[in-house]
């Protein structure tokens, strides 16, 4: 019953806060004030009986602790330092300016969010990883930028080459390698500001991959905790179970709790960027991977009185998401819509993507990969939008305005609160027009369907099961068979595949048609992977056709798209309900067409007419009508938009 989930979330109690406040304190400690084993410093407020303990933090300066709490009033702050009090460093503060505070909590259908202040929350946003050099807006200003546009969420690296990382500025070298460079820890300082005046929610990512992986984004040859570089770490999966990198680890993670962890603009901890790519995973040490994550996601919630949510990013099959608070993976496919739509949410924790994108350099306007994100994570019952990648793109290709589309329209009819659509089989009955195209929805992946029935399987999220790598006999637990397409033309035509890149070690691209080569080209080794973004092509004749592709040389090409003559349809789309409503995805796909006349099979039986409210995805005009229903199909209604979001509302 989704309506109950939506309901009992939306009557989920608000949590009163007061404060913040900020005591500072002169301390003089033995060793590197950023150690956290060395020296345990907190702060004990206490206002009667009432007692709250809250972890200090050294500024470069002096020593600080904030209190915010669910209890008004004049509270005692002293100082303990490795667990003896000292009376002589005693403050008071006054705690009076309560309100609600919107930290983000799982709501309690398990499936999506809500926040303290008693709100649905829907994350929609964009990434911004880090600053580009000899880029603008400044990273603070992009934040301001994507809130103004109806973006409530980013995600953010602590990465060392823009001097987000407290242990790693390029350049500069720690005197003492337990300390934290004081600069980096203010420019996060004014992130965490800008997030706040902006109300906008962001994903803290305090670890990233290529610092420990020798194959991937490697930053491991220049890493200072690199024993080649006068560290500790011999190895890059070292860092999962060296002593003093648990020590440095769990030191980070304190102080991030301790200097903003009052701060609800931090939706999440997220405690590694797309983990399968270091040296432990490559190597066959996962387990040592998920121990890790289990430790640190407990360290983090025993310290945060907060309770902030603690997650990370990777492929969904490693043995890393017991204790976290929610599941983000990431994706790269020719088509974003396949991949989301083929993802099935989870039931135990939300669900969405952090990173989604088509890779590469991209193409000159991506409008629709980001409308692609946006919408489909929406109707597959996601617990958030499929967040882009590319923030130097949404700049540079003027992105803005499809977020602000988005947004908008959510907001009008009152979406993304609470609601968990779920995909509706829909047929849309229009008139057969031209070829289908079509691309994978997977990047790096294993295939997991080898037949595909066209053109239905093109926009039914089908796709989002076809990696676009087409691998070799070296990699059959990637992909076990060849891959066929079946189809009934009624003349003949043409299959056309375009072929982005080959592995270096070389490839063969091998077309069958109804069980026969019609296509081979081999292509050798090289000194490195090759963009040959050629187009192979047969002909097939009118009837039913099968159409395989395969590949029998040492390594993987890689396919861009697909086409295949005479067997598209003039409209495409995706159907999703919740609440009485239903939301179309719908796809004009014959040029020059003004309008068409057709019907949409999957609306509920009960249904006899409809509101319809359409939003050109293109435009961003805006218009409603009212539609007549028999039978579960929509009758008559005209598609004017090329890309448009329909959002019924049924009348029995």
């Amino acid at each position: 019953m989704l309506w109950l989930a939506a309901l009992s979330m939306s009557m989920v109690p608000t949590e009163i806060w007061y404060g913040p406040a900020t005591v500072a304190f002169d301390l003089k400690v033995a060793g590197s004030p950023y150690d956290a084993e060395a020296n345990d410093v907190r702060v004990e407020f206490v206002a009667g009986v009432r007692k709250e303990t809250r972890l200090a933090y050294f500024d470069g300066k002096s020593w600080k602790a904030t209190l915010l709490s669910d209890k008004p009033g004049r509270y005692r702050a002293t100082v303990m330092v490795n667990g003896r009090r000292d009376a002589a460093l005693s403050r008071e503060i006054v705690l009076d300016d309560g309100g609600a505070r919107s930290f983000v909590r799982v709501a309690e259908n398990k499936r999506t969010f809500t926040t303290a202040d008693g709100k649905s929350y829907w994350p929609v946003g964009h990434n911004l990883g880090w600053q580009n050099a000899n880029f603008t807006p400044v990273l603070n200003d992009q934040i301001a930028e994507l809130a103004r546009n109806g973006g409530n969420w980013a995600r953010i690296w602590a990465c060392h080459w823009d001097g987000k990382n407290p242990y790693w500025v390029e350049g500069k070298k720690l005197d003492d390698p337990r300390s934290m460079h004081p600069e980096v820890l203010e420019r996060w300082d004014g992130i965490v500001r800008a997030a706040d005046r902006s109300k906008l929610k962001f994903q803290f990512v305090l670890f990233h991959h290529g610092a420990y992986s020798s194959r991937t984004d490697s930053n491991w040859a220049i890493n200072p905790w690199n024993a080649a570089n006068g560290g500790f770490l011999a190895k890059p999966e070292d860092f999962f179970t060296h002593p003093e990198a648990l020590r440095r680890t769990r030191s980070w993670l304190r102080y991030a709790v301790a200097r903003w962890g009052h701060e609800p603009s931090i939706m999440a901890w997220e405690l590694f960027n797309e983990v399968e790519w270091v040296d432990a995973v490559a190597n066959g040490q996962p387990e040592i991977v998920g121990k890790w994550h289990d430790e640190m996601a407990k360290y983090l919630k025993s310290i945060d009185p907060y309770r902030h949510l603690v997650t990370t990013s990777s492929r969904m099959e490693l043995p890393i998401w017991k204790e976290m608070d929610y599941y983000q993976p990431h994706g790269y496919p020719p088509d974003v819509a396949a991949l989301v739509a083929s993802t099935i949410p989870t039931k135990d924790k939300p669900l969405f993507y952090g990173e989604v994108g088509i890779g590469g350099n991209g193409g000159p306007n991506e409008a629709w990969v980001v409308r692609d994100a946006l919408w489909t994570g929406l109707m597959t019952g996601h617990a958030g939008a499929a967040q882009y990648w590319y923030w130097d793109r949404v700049v540079r290709q003027g992105l803005y305005p499809e977020f602000k589309k988005y947004s908008d329209f959510l907001t009008k009819h009152g979406l993304g609160q609470g609601q968990l659509f779920e995909p509706i089989p829909l047929v849309v009955g229009a008139r057969q027009a031209g070829a289908v195209t079509f691309a994978p929805g997977q990047g790096w992946a294993p295939t997991t369907q080898y037949v595909f029935k066209m053109p239905q399987d093109a926009a039914s999220g089908s796709m989002g099961k076809l990696s676009s790598f087409i691998q070799g006999p070296g990699k059959r637990d990637m992909m076990a068979e060849p891959v066929r397409f079946e189809f009934e033309a009624s003349s003949p035509g043409r299959f056309e595949m375009t072929v982005a890149t080959i592995a270096r070690q070389g490839a063969e691209v091998k077309v069958l048609l109804n069980g026969k080569e019609a296509l081979k080209e081999s292509f050798p080794a090289a000194d490195r992977d090759q963009n040959i973004q050629k187009t192979f092509g047969i002909s097939f004749p009118a009837g039913k056709n099968v159409v395989s592709v395969a590949n029998d040389g040492p390594d993987w090409f890689n396919v861009a798209s697909f086409k295949i003559d005479g067997i598209g349809v003039a409209v495409s789309g995706l159907g999703a309900r919740a609440m009485g409503q239903v939301l179309l995805r719908l796809k004009r796909n014959t040029p020059g067409l003004v309008e068409e006349s057709f019907q949409l099979s999957g609306l509920p039986s009960s249904w006899r007419g409809a509101s319809v409210y359409e939003l050109d995805l293109i435009s961003g005009e805006e218009r409603d009508f009212l539609a007549v229903i028999e039978n579960g199909a929509l009758k008559g209604s005209k598609l004017r938009a090329k890309d448009a979001i329909w959002l019924l509302k049924g009348h029995s």
